[in-house]
């Protein structure tokens, strides 16, 4: 088993492809087999990419992993193979999970970026402040679960991934929210699902489990994928900006 830890850069982003090389500058293309060049790239949750290898230095076609992963420039990953695994003939497999945000500097490019994921990071969890001080609005009676422990649901954790909000009806029905920043694409559905499936079987016994996503944008191909999900539904959001004198953006400081 091969295991080392990449901080990508901007051009890797940009170009959809990740260097075989580790922080300490160390290479690691060598211990994957150069054919086949098809690739399974699997994320921390579980989720399957397709990838290509053309060369040993570096896996190319990873804009979809990136993209749907939120990965940007300074993110490190932790990279890990096995040159016998595959999951299907004639495909290896990699797995990269999220690992953080270096604390040094990788290139000014890099920290840049770095300080846009920032910003991206803080609106969305003034987007989820903002829905879990509400969450009637996405369904009147619906309330965040609290469990015996008194943990929370927000960023609730199983073993399958963090949901974003784990929520319950007045009858006791659990709800799984999973919040999307901008466009959310159909395979939220199969991350809702994963969710709900857990839910059902660790917490909500006999009760219903349903699934809403929360996206800013229509997308077609979201809307079918849940036609076929009757579990599920869709809502939307909409931001407003608003000015406000220095006395109430006091008071919503203190509150």
């Amino acid at each position: 088993m091969v295991e080392f830890q990449r901080t990508v850069t901007e051009p890797e982003v940009r170009g959809g492809h990740l260097n075989l090389r580790d922080n300490n500058g160390a290479t690691h293309g060598r211990s994957l087999p150069t054919k086949p060049r098809k690739m399974t790239v699997i994320d921390g949750e579980g989720r399957h990419f397709k990838a290509h290898r053309s060369k040993s230095s570096a896996i190319e076609r990873l804009q979809r992993f990136y993209r749907e992963s939120h990965i940007m420039p300074g993110t490190t990953l932790l990279v890990r193979f096995d040159s016998q695994e595959q999951t299907n003939p004639g495909e290896c497999v990699v797995h990269i999970e999220r690992q953080g945000e270096r604390s040094t500097d990788v290139n000014d490019d890099a920290e840049e970026c770095r300080g846009q994921k920032e910003f991206v990071a803080r609106i969305e969890n003034e987007l989820e402040d903002v829905v879990a001080s509400d969450v009637e609005a996405i369904e009147k009676g619906l309330r965040l679960y609290k469990d015996a422990s008194g943990r929370v649901g927000r960023q609730y954790p199983t073993d399958v991934g963090e949901i974003d909000l784990l929520c319950v009806r007045p009858n006791g029905d659990f709800v799984v929210v999973e919040l999307k920043l901008d466009r959310a694409s159909d395979s939220a559905v199969g991350q809702v699902s994963r969710y709900m499936g857990w839910i059902k079987q660790h917490l909500a016994g006999t009760g219903d489990v349903r699934g809403v996503i929360v996206a800013r944008q229509f997308d077609r191909k979201l809307k079918y994928a849940v036609a076929a999900n009757p579990s599920i539904s869709i809502v939307y959001y909409r931001l407003q900006f608003q000015i406000v004198t220095e006395e109430e953006a006091r008071r919503a400081s203190d509150s």
